[in-house]
């Protein structure tokens, strides 16, 4: 939050007249690979529309366009990498002026680091970028990555705003890129993956993490012999064996998935 300077400390009297400070609560959640993680989350069931946002529709990539792409990757023989973007929705730029509540422990925590004493009675946070949490933040954050990558030569296809489109000067090559909130994935060859992380580790702290095997909870497994893939989605079925293991001993087992009287034809029959 310091080092993205999300917000800065204001003393109450500041608050415009009829504002109403925006909430915040800590969330705590275990990572994949077994790290906790914490962070605060502003309360944004409270703004009020019109006067806290405008608009928050955020676009992700369509399965559809994700499955192309895998497509092309063999189609046309070229690498693919997957990245992520970490702190995304904090490299948003805020349209409105928003105030927030201070979060909990934070008064010590500016005491400890700067010697300074604050109270939740008298001071309280202006925004300076956007939060997690707040209703247009996942908006802010595609805006600010869309005009990063319009910076760098890539422009979002009509038909999927998150696919972002690159051809060489020859017209020779072309690079793709799709983005699904802070999971990014991009179709190219190798000098288009590593001239595109050390783009974005300009503007952004980017994990490079290395071929695309997992993007948005799909296992993706390729047999470059044979230029086939396999998508499956192994949590998904963990979860939902979890989810429903209560009633495997009342369920019916069908050797089929239809019933026996069902007529199946081509689309082209039809």
């Amino acid at each position: 939050m310091e080092e993205k300077k999300v917000w800065k400390i204001i003393c109450k009297k500041y608050l415009p007249t009829g504002r109403r400070l925006i909430g915040n609560r800590w969330v705590y959640a275990q990572k994949d690979d077994g790290r906790f993680r914490a962070r605060t989350v502003a309360k944004g069931f409270s703004q009020i529309p019109g006067r806290d946002f405008q608009e928050n529709h955020a676009p992700v990539v369509n399965d559809t366009t994700f499955h192309l792409m895998l497509v092309l990757k063999i189609l046309l023989r070229l690498c693919a990498g997957q990245f992520d973007i970490e702190t995304a929705f904090l490299y948003g730029e805020l349209e409105e002026e928003l105030w927030m509540e201070l979060p909990e422990g934070y008064c010590e925590y500016v005491l400890e680091l700067y010697g300074i004493e604050i109270s939740a009675e008298t001071h309280c946070l202006l925004f300076l970028k956007a939060l997690c949490g707040l209703v247009q933040a996942a908006r802010q954050w595609w805006k600010k990555f869309k005009e990063v990558m319009n910076s760098i030569g890539y422009v979002p296809s009509p038909a999927d705003p998150c696919l972002f489109l690159r051809q060489s000067k020859d017209k020779k090559k072309n690079s793709f890129v799709i983005i699904y909130v802070d999971d990014g994935g991009i179709v190219g060859t190798k000098e288009d993956v590593n001239e595109l992380i050390k783009a974005l580790s300009k503007d952004f702290k980017v994990k490079y993490l290395g071929d695309l095997e997992h993007f948005v909870g799909c296992h993706i497994i390729e047999n470059k012999a044979k230029d086939t893939m396999w998508i499956h989605q192994p949590k998904l079925l963990k979860h939902l064996k979890q989810e429903f293991s209560r009633y495997i001993h009342t369920t019916k087992i069908y050797a089929t998935p239809a019933g026996p009287k069902t007529m199946c034809m081509h689309p082209q029959e039809g």
